[in-house]
């Protein structure tokens, strides 16, 4: 994608972003433990020199779509399942296949607690974004195995989403009203998934 094109994307995001949080249909309270002020729905965003050093830092290189939304729209707050992670705040957790952590729920599946959202850095899956999850303490062939489930584009299901559109969408699913409890996650998982709110 283009500079124009994430331009375009991210003018998009932002007007439905700040459309749900005036509108009072982005929870305020579910998200305050991620945002610096209760006036806005994001953090402020971050400067080239903070991503940058972040990429120095770690040794990675972070996707363009979600390196323009951390420079033009904000680090962290409102967004899917417990909301978006701010990128300042972390140090060094870089996870397996050089993925930064996005986002945390809980809901089980089975015998699998799906718990992080993650966003591929590195190699040939860079850009997409992948759930994972551990097996619990019932299953005892493979207890605490970590599994993983990579998020695809639900209208094409072999194109890849990556954070641009995965946040666009949940922001069209909230002001359109729909359940966002397990946005997201495999829709294979069906009516067998059970989605726990803390």
């Amino acid at each position: 994608m283009s500079e124009i094109s994430y331009a375009t994307k991210i003018a998009e995001i932002k007007t439905k972003l700040q459309k749900a949080w005036s509108e009072e249909v982005i929870s305020r309270e579910r998200y305050r433990l991620l945002l610096a002020s209760d006036t806005e729905p994001l953090n402020a965003p971050l400067s080239d020199s903070e991503l940058i050093n972040f990429e120095r830092k770690n040794g990675i290189r972070l996707p363009e779509d979600y390196r323009q939304f951390l420079k033009l729209v904000g680090d962290g707050g409102a967004g899917p399942h417990k909301g978006i992670l701010p990128l300042r705040q972390r140090n060094g957790d870089i996870f397996p296949l050089g993925s930064i952590s996005i986002s945390n729920f809980w809901c089980r599946h089975n015998n699998v607690i799906w718990n992080w959202c993650h966003l591929i850095c590195d190699g040939h899956n860079f850009g997409r974004l992948v759930y994972t999850g551990m097996t619990d303490d019932t299953d005892e062939t493979y207890p605490n195995v970590r599994t993983e489930y990579v998020l695809t584009d639900l209208n094409f299901r072999q194109k890849n989403t990556d954070f641009l559109t995965w946040y666009d969408r949940w922001l069209d699913d909230l002001l359109s009203g729909k359940d966002i409890t397990s946005f997201g996650l495999p829709e294979e998982l069906g009516p067998s998934l059970i989605t726990f709110e803390w």
